[in-house]
């Protein structure tokens, strides 16, 4: 069972590339978002617990949305992938 709760905000190209790399260590919950948009809507599902927010930079305007985030989420970790 999972114990960290990720969520990888990355483009639809890069998406399983993430989710290979990711999905193999069996202590993380992954969920993949496409947009800037659904990553913000999972992370303010309070049915959904996420951990960890990763943003792949190649998302666009990376680091407005990571000070967007982390205005309303301070207890979130935010990795921002270049």
């Amino acid at each position: 069972m999972a114990s960290i709760y990720v969520l990888a905000a990355v483009e639809k190209s890069k998406a399983k590339t993430y989710y290979t790399q990711l999905s193999q260590d069996g202590e993380l919950g992954l969920q993949i978002a496409m947009s800037k948009e659904n990553a913000l809507e999972d992370i303010a599902d309070r049915d959904n617990h996420i951990d960890v927010l990763i943003i792949d930079n190649d998302l666009g305007d990376a680091l407005d949305f990571v000070s967007q985030i982390r205005q309303n989420y301070p207890r979130l970790l935010i990795i921002l992938v270049d």
